[in-house]
């Protein structure tokens, strides 16, 4: 006798790879759903959304950073210029400050000074995307002869009451053995990196919203005290403490959301 029951109740192919694998294609159907309705919504009159997003409300505080440059509290402005470096235009601001002496210092000791040189280059347009080649920034003869650098690593930084943010540090020197350390982040309102691609998912959400993520280029430099000195706790409290400055200004100045328009 021939048992016929086992090919009767086994499932025809196109059913088994359906129950095999209904779950994965009901959520690619759901992504292809999502993905096709959206289509419309991000292209509209042969635009996309990042053409059509509006500009951010701090635009026109932003284009004036290169003209009046950056009020950073305890530290005096000397000329603000302009330069060229790595093919983009900086705002050059050259900042000193009397160092504040430890609690060891006697009263009549010489009081020293630190010096250190801001630059800024905010976004121009609501369509600017960060695109600085720091590594621009290490070469060429902008501070003399023979550049050269080391010593690259990423610091996090934590203002008090405001986002963390995270900054490339290099140390430069000269064939003169002129030495600095350069610190180098985009700054925005809900923190800041050096990587372009961390703002970039920002924006992409900013955008949803018929807008921009802005952004504010910055670089710290910092000569050191003597040739060829290495990064130790010294330098970095006094750089990190500046920065930090820095992205506190920026944040409650010009990177702070203007009030919304009231219609009267």
């Amino acid at each position: 006798m021939t048992d016929s029951s086992t090919s009767d109740s086994q499932p025809a192919p196109a059913q088994n790879f359906w129950g095999r694998h209904r779950s994965k294609l009901l959520t690619l159907g759901l992504l292809g759903a999502i993905a096709l309705g959206s289509l419309p919504g991000y292209v509209a009159g042969g635009a996309w959304r990042w053409q059509r997003a509006g500009n951010p409300s701090q635009l026109k505080t932003l284009r004036q950073l290169p003209k009046q440059g950056l009020a950073i509290p305890g530290w005096q402005t000397q000329q603000i210029s302009q330069r060229s470096l790595g093919g983009e235009q900086w705002l050059w601001q050259p900042i000193e400050r009397v160092r504040p002496q430890g609690p060891g210092a006697t009263p009549n000791a010489a009081a020293q000074r630190d010096r250190a040189v801001l630059l800024l280059m905010p976004m121009k347009r609501g369509r600017d995307r960060p695109q600085v080649e720091w590594t621009a920034l290490d070469s060429g003869n902008w501070l003399g002869d023979g550049l050269q650098t080391d010593s690259e690593q990423t610091l996090t930084l934590a203002p008090a009451g405001l986002p963390p943010f995270r900054a490339r540090l290099v140390r430069l020197w000269t064939s003169q053995h002129q030495t600095y350390f350069l610190l180098s982040w985009y700054a925005w309102p809900q923190g800041g990196d050096p990587a372009p691609s961390q703002w970039f998912w920002r924006d992409q959400l900013a955008q949803w919203q018929q807008g921009h993520t802005p952004w504010v280029a910055v670089s710290l430099l910092l000569p050191t005290d003597k040739p060829l000195d290495e990064w130790d706790q010294n330098y970095q409290a006094r750089l990190t403490d500046l920065a930090q400055q820095v992205q506190q200004v920026l944040l409650t100045g010009p990177l702070k959301p203007a009030p919304p328009k009231v219609d009267r």
